[in-house]
Parts: structure tokens; sequence; C-alpha cells
């Protein structure tokens, strides 16, 4: 007897269509399981002041305590 085996188009169409079906089920899965957008606070993204406090960066560098007794 001789086999008959299934011509080459057949094979290629239930492969892409598999191929799809896990896909399209990735794709939904993966859009239900994907994390909530992120609330940050308003007061959070409020602009910074791009001057800079000398006053407190003085005070800051007094507060300064190194072992060696040395303050820069």
């Amino acid at each position: 007897m001789k086999k008959t085996s299934q011509p080459r188009i057949v094979t290629f169409a239930l492969l892409t269509t598999i191929t799809m079906l896990t896909w399209v089920t990735f794709e939904v899965w993966h859009s239900f399981n994907k994390p909530a957008p992120i609330q940050v606070e308003q007061k959070l993204l409020a602009p910074l002041n791009p001057q800079l406090d000398t006053k407190t960066i003085e005070e800051l560098r007094d507060k300064l305590f190194f072992e060696g007794g040395v303050n820069p």
C-alpha cells in the first residue's frame, strides 16, 4: 500500500492557524493581566525650584563631622 501524505499547503495552513490562535490567546491573557497604571500625587509632579539655597548648604556643611577632626 502506498501511504498518502498531506499536501504542504495544508500543513502550512494548519501550523499558521495554530500559531495565530496561540498568539491571540497570549495577547488576550496579557491584556487582562497587565498591571494597573501608577497613580502619582500631583504634589510630587510639581516642578522643582532651580535656584540653590546656599544658606541651607552652608548649614549642612557646618554640621558634617569627620573622625579626624578636619572639616572641609
